[in-house]
């Protein structure tokens, strides 16, 4: 299978949304003030990161439909769509 490169932009808008992330965030562990391990910034890094996926999920999402017609990937027959509503 080929993946030109117009599609491979499609694919980097259209991609996962941060599941990735939001999983890697996750496994931070908190601050234990006894032992010392851990991050005192998980709760910022968690907004940071859920603030980048809204980001992406309603920026580039709702993007990419116009992408797709841009790039000329969209449906072939947009006329064939059309329906034509008549009074009865």
């Amino acid at each position: 299978v080929i993946i030109d490169g117009r599609m491979q932009i499609v694919l980097i808008f259209a991609g996962l949304r941060g599941a990735m992330s939001f999983a890697l965030v996750e496994t931070v562990p908190m601050f234990d003030s006894s032992t010392g391990e851990g991050s005192r910034y998980k709760p910022e890094l968690k907004a940071m990161t859920s603030a980048c996926i809204m980001f992406t999920v309603f920026v580039l999402g709702g993007y990419t439909n116009y992408l797709l017609e841009r790039l000329g990937l969209g449906p072939a027959g947009k006329d064939e769509e059309k329906i034509e509503m008549v009074p009865l």
